[in-house]
Formats: structure tokens, sequence, C-alpha cells
């Protein structure tokens, strides 16, 4: 399942501080460098998931834009942007992007952000240069942020 992210992290410096800029939950400020204190007041909300079944699915085979990418659609709300793995290169989401989510078919493209669970991935092979193979095993993951 998810990692979470500790003050523990912070102290031993597994993670570093000065790769984080965040924002508070409660006040909207915006603070260079995460802290501690912050980690363990607000970084045990959410979790990134690795659901097993949202991670290392096969594609689709795909022959024109607008086409399913994979049969799996997103098994838990999402509390962030949907993050796209093929085959292990990060993949453009959105209106007018490689891929989109959609919760009709694959008629209305969402933004990125816009998720929503039991969207299904489309694949826009003309914008991404390549279509999507089952006989290539292309693997395809979603990263996100759910609540624990």
């Amino acid at each position: 399942m998810g990692k979470y992210v500790k003050g523990k992290q912070f102290e031993n410096n597994s993670i570093t501080s000065n790769l984080f800029n965040l924002t508070t939950p409660n006040s909207g400020e915006t603070l260079s460098g995460a802290t501690k204190e912050y980690a363990d007041a607000y970084g045990s909300g959410s979790i990134f998931t690795h659901n097993i079944a949202n991670f290392d699915m096969s594609s689709t085979t795909t022959t024109e834009d607008g086409q399913l990418a994979c049969d799996i659609p997103l098994l838990s709300a999402p509390k962030s942007l949907v993050r796209v793995i093929i085959n292990g290169l990060e993949i453009q989401v959105g209106v007018g992007k490689e891929c989109y989510f959609s919760g009709d078919n694959g008629v209305t493209a969402r933004e990125n952000g816009e998720e929503t669970i039991g969207d299904y991935l489309y694949w826009n092979g003309s914008i991404a240069g390549y279509e999507l193979s089952v006989s290539d095993d292309d693997e395809i993951d979603f990263v996100y942020l759910i609540d624990k």
C-alpha cells in the first residue's frame, strides 16, 4: 500500500526539507521547505496510492484517438492530480493531452485534477506519437493521493 511522510523522515534526513514547498491546509500559508512539525501536523491525512489494482495494469490496443487505454478505472477517490505512468514514463493528462480521464465512455475529457473514482483512461495516440498495444506489453500505473 501507500507510504506515509512523517516527521521522522525529516529528522533523520532521509527526506530533505528543501525539496518541498507546502501550503498549510488551514491558513493557506506557503512554507518554503517542510519541517518536522509540518509533517507531523499535516502529513498524515493522505497517502500516495500504489493500489495493486491501479498499478502494473495492462493496456488495451488503441488505433485512434479517444480509445480506452486500459480496462481498470480509478479505484479510489483522488485527492490530488492523477499521474499516469506508461512503461515507466510520466504522460501528460487532461484535455488536449496524450491521455485523459472520462466518466462518460471517453466523450468528455476531464481536466487534470478533476478525476473521480470510476473514471477510465483514454488515449490520444496522435498527440503521444504512438498507440498502445497489448502485444507490446504496455503497462500503465496511476499514482495519486487518497484519504487514508
